[in-house]
C-alpha cells in the first residue's frame, strides 16, 4: 500500500509539473524531450518500407537507397533549434572523436525540420560549427515531408511571433546499418558509454 501512494504521488507530480510547463509557457509540450519517443509517429522500423527523396547540403540527391552502404546515424532538427539540436551535435562531435580512425567508418546525418528556413547554404553553416564530416540534408518542404514520414518522426510547428518560431521533433538519434535497415535508437543525452557502445556495435555489424 504505500508503494502505491508513492507511485500516485510521484506521478500526481509529473503531472503537475506539466500543467504548470503549459501554463508558463503557453505552448504545446514537446513530449518527445520527456520520453524520447517519435510523438505519436509510425514505428522506425516500418521506415524503409517507404521511399523518400531530399537533396543533401551540396545539392545532391538523397534518398532511401544512399543509406546503403556505410553505417549511419541520423538526426532530425534544425539550425535554429535552441538546445536540443546543438546539445546532439555537439555530442556526437565528441562520438566522432572517441571512435578515432572507426569514425571514418559511420555517418553522422543531420536532417532539418524547418526547410522553411534551412536552406542548403544554411545548414551546412551550421554544421560547420561542429564536425566537418558530419553531412546536411534538407529539400522542399514536400522532400523534406518525405523523409519525416519514412522514418516516423514526430515535427510541430509552433506558434510565429514575428516571424519567429520553435519547432518540436523527436529527440532520438537513428541508428542505420550498412544495409540501409533500422539497428536502433540513442535517446537524448544518453550516456557517452552506452552510445558509443551502440556506434562501435552498428560498425561492427556493417
Amino acid at each position: 500500500m504505500k508503494t502505491m501512494r508513492i507511485t500516485v504521488w510521484i506521478f500526481a507530480g509529473f503531472v503537475a509539473l506539466m500543467a504548470a510547463a503549459v501554463l508558463i509557457g503557453g505552448d504545446k509540450i514537446p513530449w518527445n524531450r520527456f520520453f524520447g519517443g517519435s510523438g505519436g509517429g509510425q514505428p522506425v522500423a516500418a521506415a524503409f518500407d517507404k521511399p523518400f527523396e531530399v537533396i543533401d547540403f551540396n545539392g545532391n540527391k538523397f534518398d532511401q537507397d544512399s543509406l546503403k552502404g556505410k553505417p549511419s546515424a541520423i538526426f532530425f532538427g534544425y539550425t535554429f533549434c535552441p538546445d536540443v539540436c546543438p546539445n546532439t551535435l555537439s555530442e556526437a562531435s565528441d562520438w566522432m572523436e572517441a571512435l578515432g580512425k572507426d569514425a571514418d567508418k559511420v555517418r553522422i546525418i543531420f536532417v532539418t525540420v524547418d526547410p522553411e528556413r534551412d536552406t542548403k547554404q544554411k545548414v551546412k553553416d551550421y554544421l560547420d560549427s561542429f564536425d566537418e564530416r558530419f553531412l546536411g540534408l534538407t529539400g522542399t518542404k514536400e522532400q523534406v515531408a518525405s523523409i519525416v514520414k519514412a522514418f516516423g518522426v514526430f515535427v510541430e510547428k509552433g506558434e510565429v511571433k514575428d516571424g519567429e518560431y520553435l519547432v518540436s521533433h523527436t529527440s532520438r538519434i537513428y541508428l542505420i546499418n550498412g544495409q540501409g535497415r533500422f539497428a536502433g535508437t540513442i535517446g537524448y543525452k544518453e550516456e557517452t558509454k552506452n552510445a558509443l557502445s551502440k556506434i562501435r556495435r552498428l560498425i561492427a555489424s556493417s
